[in-house]
């Protein structure tokens, strides 16, 4: 670790010194700072697929999970290093980059946005949910005859957060009623769930900062077990839970990275800034367990089982 973080510092206090004010454009490579805090397969395809085609700029990659020297000691060492696009990969390095690395621009993925980050023109990313607008259509194909949708958010999310509000205007064209519940935290998020399953024809849990933990889930994914209610999930490995969800609906990381690249380029290559430009639109994936799905009376049909992309189960 010690040796790979010096190899990191001695290239930006190289680059530094060659690069101490940014190079009019054409006459110099764009310098990229990528910064990821999570290593998992999906974070390792949105950050290949960027890479490879984001080729045109210098890049310099930094894991900082687990690291001995924190995001906040390296900004410190990076005071006079000017880059011109930093990518951010987890929550903790948008985090850490939201607060830290003011002097440039920053594009996030697979990291959930949060009032911090929020208070930032230069920031633009993709969170990690799927886009209601394709993803609505795709479980109510996955659930015929879906009328009543499920979901519970923060109490003090804005009534014009743009998600929940491309989500309402999702149901409202696909004929599905939506049926929100708030909630001040874990606890009260799984007691909003549970009143939600009395009526619900599928519980959608959306990953918010603050909203989940696992208890909370376990309790709501066990209910719905025994109430037969299907559940829409946020991880694969809550397909594998001891009360399984039915399905899990997420961005294609393979798509996130495409999209990313697609801003840096604009960024990067076309100088367009970064608080001019919209969040971009990815393709989700849904995955399911047909165990579930029968235990919901919800064995799949042929039409049903084409909004599925994959299966998780022992079938």
């Amino acid at each position: 670790m010690r040796s790979r973080l010096a190899g990191l510092l001695a290239a930006l206090a190289l680059l530094a010194a060659l690069l101490p004010l940014r190079a009019p454009a054409g006459e110099a490579a764009p310098v990229l700072l990528v910064f990821t805090s999570v290593d998992d397969a999906r974070a390792r395809a949105v950050v290949d697929t960027f890479r490879q085609q984001v080729d045109f700029a210098v890049q310099l990659s930094y894991d900082i999970s687990g690291a001995e020297l924190s995001p906040y000691a390296l900004s410190d060492r990076l005071r006079g290093f000017r880059a011109d696009l930093i990518l951010a990969v987890g929550d903790d390095a948008l985090a850490a980059v939201g607060r830290e690395f003011l002097g440039a621009p920053v594009l996030y993925a697979e990291a959930r946005p949060t009032r911090l980050t929020a208070s930032r023109r230069d920031l633009l990313g993709i969170a990690p949910w799927p886009d209601p607008m394709t993803g609505v259509p795709r479980l109510a194909q996955a659930v015929p005859g879906l009328r009543r949708l499920g979901a519970v958010r923060l109490a003090d999310t804005p009534e014009d957060d743009p998600w929940w509000r491309r989500l309402r205007l999702a149901c409202e064209t696909a004929g599905v009623e939506l049926q929100l519940a708030t909630a001040g935290g874990p606890e009260e998020a799984a007691s909003a769930a549970l009143g939600l399953a009395r009526t619900a024809d599928l519980l959608w849990l959306v990953d918010v900062p603050g909203l989940w933990n696992g208890r909370a889930l376990g309790r709501v994914l066990q209910d719905a077990w025994e109430r037969r209610l299907p559940v829409v999930g946020f991880d694969r490995r809550q397909l594998h839970a001891p009360a399984p969800a039915a399905m899990v609906l997420l961005p294609d990381p393979r798509a996130v990275g495409l999209a990313a690249a697609e801003v840096a380029r604009q960024v990067l290559a076309e100088r367009i800034p970064v608080e001019d430009l919209a969040v971009p639109r990815v393709e989700s994936r849904l995955y399911g367990n047909r165990l579930a799905l029968r235990r919901a009376r919800l064995a799949p049909t042929a039409r049903a089982a084409e909004a599925f992309d994959g299966w998780e189960d022992e079938e």
